[in-house]
């Protein structure tokens, strides 16, 4: 039996070396994107409360395979190329962060949706430095609570802190 299921994302280099201070992965991971989500966490996906997978079995026969790859093109077609192709610039990922950060409450599969809270503000200050928004960058930095975080995520605040300061 093989069960699949499939993470969307928004890698954005630049985001990814400034937050982490490393080299651009050539083929990053759920962790390292911009925005990564199910399928079923997209805004504009049904909601279901059950998790969306697949599952192809040997004994399978041709015409359950073929419902099941039908099935599948039609959540690609329909929801995730839909979703994917709204990002075409950096305040398009702007845009759906600032969304999500007042939307996240309003259904659980919007908790799922990486980067986790505690992570936004930091990627949304990097975002409006990338795009000259030196303002709003700055005031992300000085919104972001650092109390309420690990030190794992105010190490990484602050790495982001000294970067766009000492850039200004």
């Amino acid at each position: 039996m093989c069960e699949f299921w499939f993470i969307l994302g928004v890698f954005i280099p630049e985001l990814y070396s400034v937050v982490y201070r490393e080299t651009p992965p050539l083929y990053p991971k759920e962790g390292y994107l911009a925005i990564s989500l199910e399928i079923d966490s997209i805004p504009f996906y049904p909601r279901y409360s059950e998790t969306l997978r697949w599952e192809l079995k040997l004994s399978d026969s041709a015409e359950v395979e073929e419902r099941l790859w039908a099935d599948v093109s039609h959540h690609l077609q329909d929801y995730a190329i839909p979703f994917l192709d709204r990002f075409r610039t950096l305040s398009d990922t702007i845009d759906f962060l600032e969304w999500l950060r007042s939307h996240r409450d309003e259904w659980f599969k919007f908790r799922q949706i990486l980067p986790f809270e505690a992570w936004v503000p930091i990627y949304l200050a990097v975002l409006y430095w990338m795009v000259g928004d030196r303002e709003k960058s700055l005031r992300k930095l000085e919104a972001f609570e650092w109390e309420e975080t690990s030190w794992y995520i105010r190490e990484h605040m602050e790495h982001v802190r000294q970067h766009i300061l000492g850039s200004l």
